[in-house]
């Protein structure tokens, strides 16, 4: 976790983003990693599997992962509907 606040530090810096730009990398790096546990636990994932199904559902949804992630973690843990990994509806 702590390698991925450093990226996104180090990137910063070197694309000269301010503090406020900084901190949001941050915070939604911090809330990917509370959904991966979440799902991790849940679900009996591994962090790998986990991460993946939030990157396959946030393509799914054609949203952010970290978008992705506040909804898993608004949810306590449960997937927003309309991903791939969702069954088809009828309607």
């Amino acid at each position: 976790m702590l390698a991925s606040f450093a990226s996104v530090a180090i990137n910063a810096v070197a694309k000269g983003e301010d503090a406020a730009s900084l901190r949001k990398g941050l915070l939604s790096n911090r809330e990917i990693g509370k959904a991966v546990g979440m799902l991790m636990l849940l679900n009996g994932l591994s962090e790998h599997e986990a991460f993946d199904l939030l990157r396959r559902h946030s393509q799914g949804l054609n949203i952010k992962i970290a978008d992705v992630a506040r909804k898993v973690i608004e949810a306590r843990g449960q997937l927003p509907f309309g991903g791939e990994d969702e069954p088809a509806t009828e309607g």
